[in-house]
């Protein structure tokens, strides 16, 4: 056993790495490393834990489930950094392993795969996750080699994971509303919470005296560039009444079809990472701002913060406006087999349909028509939800179709 010790910050940082492989049988080998504190989780040369492992040949290895335990003792950011050798007679196409994932000790996934869940981890390949985790132990998981016995028995190599981490000095939630796990709003100041790979959701607590008009002032907050959080939020009273459609976000897009209730970063679309909500007037007493993931992304943990901006009235009269309900959309052709989905909605409305994990937006058109091109087929009993939105209307309810 290999132990070094670093000042890093003012912080004494201890590394634990334990060499070689622990007398177990195959299909559960396991080595252990400490993760400690490094300035930042982008530097090029961090100080880390880098484990190597020496996948051997043969053919009990084929299934071999290789785990390297690693503990935080504190919330922390965490890059996974993985690179196989593992190979078929020096044939890079041949003999590489099945997919990295994150879990708990447990076996629960968090987050998106290290590497491919469908190609698998190539050899002389990097391979990089991003995770934001909660305090404790996790697994980086190896599930054996490619399962093609003709030349998984004969292929072998060095396995090299690293963990990096760069811990995270906030509070977060990690039980849903309950006194200990919601942050405090008040007025004018700024509060911070997260959201990890481990916890959905985050609340923020906010208690009026008077009847107020509020508003809330939302960003992400000193998170990585490499991490691209999507956040939906939502506004209730103590009594579970919703006030969301009354805290739409200000438009900043060149998109009319942009959802008003997410906050993130993402590469492919550019929904506001942060802004003022419109406001919204609350008779007195305590409001949950709810933050949650929007799990059409993969690497959606990050930091928020929230400002909110409070303004009392003298009246008790609760002035929220009475809003229609809009018409659910109509889907006029979703047949199997097809990558198109063609319907009817409310001109003006944007029309939200999600198939699976996948969600899909589009704006009607004048004559209440729209139409959808899919990344993949439709299939045979495929479910497809679809619901519509417009400013100044209460969205429509959600329909269920199913693919015939």
């Amino acid at each position: 056993m290999e132990i070094k010790e670093k000042i890093i910050l003012g912080v004494l940082a201890v590394m634990v790495l334990l060499g070689g492989t622990k007398a177990v049988s195959a299909k559960n080998i396991e080595q252990d490393a400490v993760v400690n504190k490094v300035d930042s989780i982008m530097v090029s040369d961090p100080s880390s834990v880098s484990n190597t492992y020496n996948w051997g040949s043969g053919t009990s290895s084929i299934t071999d489930v290789y785990k390297v335990k690693f503990t935080l003792t504190n919330t922390a950011y965490v890059k996974v950094s993985v690179n196989s050798t593992v190979c078929y007679d020096g044939l890079s196409a041949l003999g590489s392993l099945k997919n990295a994932k994150i879990t708990t000790l447990g076996g629960k996934q968090l987050g998106d795969s290290v590497g491919s869940p469908n190609a698998g981890i190539t050899t002389d390949e990097d391979y990089v996750g991003y995770y934001l985790l909660e305090p404790g132990s996790y697994y980086v998981e190896y599930d054996g080699k490619e399962d093609n016995s003709s030349y998984s028995e004969n292929s072998a190599g060095k396995v090299t994971t690293t963990i990096e981490a760069q811990y995270v000095n906030r509070t977060g939630n990690v039980s849903g509303i309950s006194s200990k796990s919601m942050i405090s709003l008040t007025n004018g100041k700024t509060s911070y919470g997260y959201i990890s790979n481990l916890y959905d959701e985050q609340y923020f607590a906010i208690t009026l005296d008077k009847t107020s008009r509020v508003n809330f002032n939302m960003s992400i907050a000193d998170t990585p560039s490499a991490y691209t959080p999507s956040f939906s939020y939502s506004l209730y009273s103590i009594n579970g009444i919703d006030y969301k459609e009354h805290i739409k976000q200000q438009k900043e897009l060149n998109y009319d079809s942009f959802d008003n209730y997410l906050l993130g970063r993402n590469i492919n679309f550019t929904y506001p990472n942060s802004g003022e909500t419109g406001y919204v007037t609350l008779p007195a007493g305590t409001y949950y701002l709810k933050i949650s993931k929007d799990d059409s992304w993969g690497v959606n943990a990050g930091e928020i913060k929230v400002t909110p901006n409070v303004i009392e009235e003298n009246s008790n009269k609760n002035t929220n406006p009475v809003v229609k309900t809009l018409n659910p959309p109509k889907l006029k052709s979703y047949k199997k087999n097809t990558k198109k989905i063609t319907g009817m909605a409310t001109k003006g409305s944007v029309v939200k349909i999600k198939i699976g994990k996948k969600t899909y937006t589009v704006k009607v058109k004048k004559n209440g028509k729209f139409k959808v091109k899919l990344r993949k087929k439709l299939k045979k009993n495929q479910k497809i939800r679809v619901y519509a939105k417009k400013n100044g209307y209460k969205r429509s309810k959600t329909i269920v179709f199913k693919v015939k």
